[in-house]
């Protein structure tokens, strides 16, 4: 058996990690990526192999207890899938490569 859970927001409340996710995608070059909705990046991370999966935000509503969340959702879910993809939260002031 196997069971995916999903949630998404509310129809017509904007997704910004997800447009923030779909617009840098689009400056990389990958024009025909319109529309990300944040569960699915995990999805998106594993499937292309990333390296490194780093989540922040610069959304007011979100606190760092949210991005911890997040953070900790990604992981599981990433091993879970034995991903070798690596989950990272920069923290304010910190300098990190793409």
């Amino acid at each position: 058996m196997k069971a995916r859970v999903q949630v998404n927001l509310k129809p017509g409340v904007l997704d910004t990690q997800g447009k923030a996710v779909a617009d840098t995608l689009g400056r990389l070059g990958f024009s025909e990526v319109d529309n990300v909705r944040v569960g699915k990046v995990i999805e998106l991370a594993d499937n292309a192999e990333i390296k490194t999966l780093y989540l922040f935000h610069h959304d007011p509503d979100q606190s760092d207890i949210d991005i911890d969340g997040k953070f900790e959702m990604a992981s599981k879910e990433l091993a879970k899938r034995k991903s070798k993809t690596e989950v990272k939260c920069p923290q304010v002031g910190q300098t990190f490569m793409l």
